[in-house]
């Protein structure tokens, strides 16, 4: 493991926090689908930076920093969303008049929203210092070692929440909320100091990046079937295509749900699978042998023999 290297963590905060600062300019010169996909992007990025400061010991985010991040999220998610079904509905329902009556009103309405993020952007002019301040001198002193420490925890956390929602929750959007969860975890695992990432963790963020994917292709479906549905008598409805986003959606909650079962199966209680990169991982000694006693080299009480074989 002598090739794997860790990277400096000052650093890493440092580029998302700019990543973020470049999003935030490229959407005020213009909205473009690109350029608000990836504003969410790097939102996401910095937000679930936070989420692990509050996590971590010594690193505290104030209260207004957050909200200011979330009402800027939710603004570029109104807008993303709108240029999601635009696309959605040329290529699901490209025809019928009730898909038509929708890609006017969203047509519409798309100039006051791109407005709005646009306002919302530039009422944050001082946001990026504060993170800056907030994040690079924070989570940036940690050390390697704590650093994986810190992920590894949110990681386990994020993934048993998931595999919580995924089992016991008959919410409507349980697997929406599976969905950030596993969000969370794909951004922790991006964060990991050592490059590359060990073997396990790799297959892990494989794994977890192909059910976002999936749960994120469902969630656009079920955007589309609540614009195509409507209300009873709405002039909106329209029964058959809802009919058929419903089909679609039944397939492809199937199709997830044997995704997740893999991912997260009922009643396990760890995900990140162990490395030899981080003593961090490794499981802890609850016995020692007499020899590393009698050496010194241990300060574990040695159980009797038959104490040991009883267990």
């Amino acid at each position: 493991m002598a090739a794997r290297r860790a990277s400096s963590l000052p650093l890493r905060m440092e580029r998302a926090v700019t990543a973020l600062e470049r999003a935030m300019a490229a959407v005020g010169a213009g909205p473009g689908p690109g350029e608000v996909h990836a504003l969410r992007v790097a939102l996401k990025r910095v937000r679930s930076l936070i989420r692990l400061a509050r996590r971590t010991p010594g690193c505290r985010t104030r209260k207004r920093l957050r909200r200011r991040l979330d009402r800027l999220f939710k603004v570029a998610g109104r807008v993303r969303d709108r240029q999601v079904l635009l696309e959605l509905l040329a290529t699901e329902a490209p025809t019928g008049g009730t898909a038509a009556r929708a890609r006017k009103r969203l047509a519409d309405g798309a100039p006051q929203a791109d407005e709005r993020l646009l306002r919302t952007v530039q009422r944050q002019g001082h946001l990026v210092d504060e993170l800056r301040k907030a994040l690079v001198p924070g989570l940036g002193r940690l050390s390697p070692a704590a650093w994986r420490q810190a992920l590894s925890k949110a990681i386990n956390d994020d993934l048993c929440d998931a595999a919580e929602h995924l089992h016991r929750d008959e919410a409507a959007d349980a697997l929406h909320t599976v969905r950030k969860r596993i969000k969370h975890a794909v951004h922790a695992l991006d964060l990991w100091p050592d490059r590359p990432l060990p073997r396990a963790l790799a297959s892990l963020r494989r794994r977890c990046r192909s059910a976002q994917q999936l749960l994120g292709t469902r969630q656009d479906l079920v955007l589309l079937r609540e614009l195509l549905g409507g209300r009873a008598k709405d002039r909106n409805t329209d029964a058959v295509l809802a009919e058929r986003m419903a089909a679609r959606l039944q397939w492809m909650d199937r199709r997830v749900r044997i995704e997740l079962n893999a991912l997260l199966p009922e009643g396990a209680d760890h995900f990140v699978p162990s490395t030899r990169s981080s003593s961090a991982f490794r499981p802890k000694r609850k016995t020692a042998s007499a020899g590393r006693v009698a050496a010194g080299r241990s300060t574990v009480t040695v159980k009797p023999a038959s104490r040991r074989r009883s267990m």
